[in-house]
Formats: structure tokens, C-alpha cells, sequence
């Protein structure tokens, strides 16, 4: 597939991904890659992050939220991605503890229209396979001894969602999320 129409797929699937996960009503997800880079960016202890979409979760709180958006047809590489991704996660955390920054409790979230590392699903967000990734991408880490309590905390906030694409067919419109949001109330600003 040419580098063009590779990046076509992947900025529409942002799209997409943004839409299927605001149409939950408990997120929103104001920023993208393609309009606001900066804001999708997280520091980690070998440098910076851009993630596809970041935001909040409309819940009390509103902890923050990124968003990692993978539309592929096929498995592809994600297993070695993932780990990669979670390595991530856990550096930023160790990047925030380490410059001062308060607790975040920021959510990461891996959304696919494929599934991957189907032998071993329910394992892929625990603190054991944080500790693994970690292993495997310590530069994101720094040089500071593994936390187990730290990835512990971290993997209750590591999301693993997968869409079908004929979910769009089902999905509530922008227009309908935003009457939703006005009568539940998760969102106080609305025009």
C-alpha cells in the first residue's frame, strides 16, 4: 500500500475511533494528531510521545485520557507495538513521579478493528506483561528499578478496546451524542 493512502487509512480510522468512543457518552476526545499534535503529547523518560487522540473521561474527575488508534485489516505487527505502547505508559508515569508532577491517573487507551495475541488476551494489560514490556523497552523507563505498585496502578488505567467496523452501522451520530451529553449531564459546556 503506498505511503499515501496508508496514512489516508490511519487518519480516518482516528476518525472513526474518535466517533465510536465519544458515542459511548463517557469521553471525550477534542484532540487529534492531525489538528492538535501537541496537545496528543505525553513525555516519557526517553523523550515524547503523539499519541492518534487525547482527552477526558466525563466522569468524576475527568481523569485524562490518550488514545492509540490502530485500523488494521489483519493482526500485522501489534503484539510487538503493544508492548511497546505499554513500555510507553509506564514511562510516562515514571517521567511525571520523577519531575514532580501530581498523580494523573491518566487512562491509556489501544483501540483496534483487529484483535490481537488472542492466547493470551485477558493477559495483556496486567502489571506482569507492564513489567515485561518494560523489560524489552527500558529506555522508555529510565534508569530507576522496576515499581510493581506503579505498574499495578497503571494497568487498571490500560484500556484494550477492539471495533468492528460494522459497528459504525450502530454507532450514535456526533449530532446524537451531544443531545445525550445535555441530558446526562457529563459534559457542562454545551452549545
Amino acid at each position: 500500500m503506498p505511503a499515501e493512502e496508508n496514512h489516508e487509512l490511519g487518519r480516518d480510522g482516528v476518525f472513526l475511533f474518535k466517533r465510536w468512543l465519544e458515542a459511548t457518552t463517557y469521553l471525550d476526545l477534542p484532540w487529534n494528531a492531525y489538528g492538535s499534535g501537541a496537545l496528543c503529547e505525553i513525555k516519557h523518560m526517553d523523550g515524547v510521545k503523539e499519541y492518534d487522540l487525547a482527552g477526558m473521561f466525563l466522569t468524576d474527575g475527568m481523569p485524562p485520557v490518550v488514545v492509540e488508534c490502530k485500523r488494521y485489516k489483519y493482526v500485522g505487527g501489534q503484539a510487538a507495538e503493544f508492548e511497546e505502547f505499554l513500555a510507553i505508559a509506564y514511562g510516562s508515569s515514571v517521567w511525571d513521579r520523577t519531575n514532580g508532577m501530581r498523580e494523573k491517573n491518566r487512562n491509556f487507551i489501544w483501540a483496534t478493528t483487529h484483535p490481537f495475541g488472542q492466547s493470551n488476551w485477558s493477559q495483556l494489560t496486567t502489571a506482569s506483561n507492564i513489567e515485561a514490556a518494560v523489560g524489552k523497552h527500558s529506555r522508555y523507563a529510565g534508569d530507576d528499578p522496576f515499581d510493581s505498585s506503579l505498574a499495578e496502578s497503571l494497568s487498571q488505567r490500560i484500556w484494550l478496546l477492539v471495533l468492528s467496523e460494522k459497528q459504525e452501522q450502530i454507532m450514535l451520530t456526533p449530532k446524537e451524542v451531544l443531545k445525550v451529553w445535555k441530558v446526562l449531564k457529563r459534559k457542562q459546556d454545551q452549545s
